[in-house]
């Protein structure tokens, strides 16, 4: 008590100083303090496992452990939220989705058939002409220049008939052209019409009202 009461007389509290306080600790206790704590986050506990350990970088930073055998990565995770969002389509999208994979299908087998039904016909044209070309060596001068000559009147008949086609066909042109025009003109006939008929009915009802 003695003591306690010389220390309260012998200096008053306006005579006291107090230190100031410093409201950060320096670098070098910092640093210290953060390996001291990442460290013992870094140890695992009797009840946790190695894989849900934070593993720490050289400069103290808590980082996340990598993934183990077990574990999905990043690429799985978004690869299944991209599946996960064709559940939000409509049945209409789908239906047009299938619809169009239904015609690429189509697509690609018309494709394989028609390449199929080129080869076929060009291999056998290559036949043709080779069994052509046997003919031709087998042939005496005379026979050849009459099969020559036979092959080059058949050659005139195509070419005929392909005329007579192509004017067939241009024929059929000009008369459709010219169908056409009348029903171009009957069409502008009939709009003229109706839109007198539908001035006379509104001129009517004016003079009823």
């Amino acid at each position: 008590m003695s003591s306690l009461s010389n220390y309260n007389t012998s200096t008053s509290p306006n005579e006291r100083v107090s230190k100031p306080r410093t409201t950060r600790a320096t670098a070098r206790t910092s640093i210290e303090c953060s390996h001291a704590q990442a460290s013992r986050a870094t140890m695992p506990n009797s009840d946790q496992s190695i894989d849900k350990v934070e593993y720490n970088n050289s400069s103290g930073e808590i980082l996340n452990p990598p993934p183990s055998l077990g574990r999905k990565s990043e690429l799985d995770d978004h690869v299944a939220k991209a599946f996960q969002d064709t559940e939000t389509l409509t049945d209409t999208f789908v239906e047009k989705v299938t619809y169009i994979l239904k015609l690429a299908l189509v697509h690609d087998r018309n494709k394989a058939d028609a390449r199929k039904e080129r080869r076929a016909f060009r291999e056998i044209k290559i036949k043709y002409l080779e069994q052509i070309k046997k003919y031709e060596n087998t042939l005496s001068p005379e026979d050849e220049a009459r099969y020559r000559e036979r092959k080059l009147e058949e050659a005139r008949a195509c070419r005929k008939n392909a005329e007579v086609a192509d004017s067939s066909l241009h024929r059929e042109k000009v008369e459709l052209e010219f169908k056409l025009s009348l029903a171009q003109k009957e069409n502008s006939k009939l709009k003229k019409e109706l839109k007198k008929a539908n001035n006379t009915h509104e001129n009517a009802e004016v003079l009823n009202d």
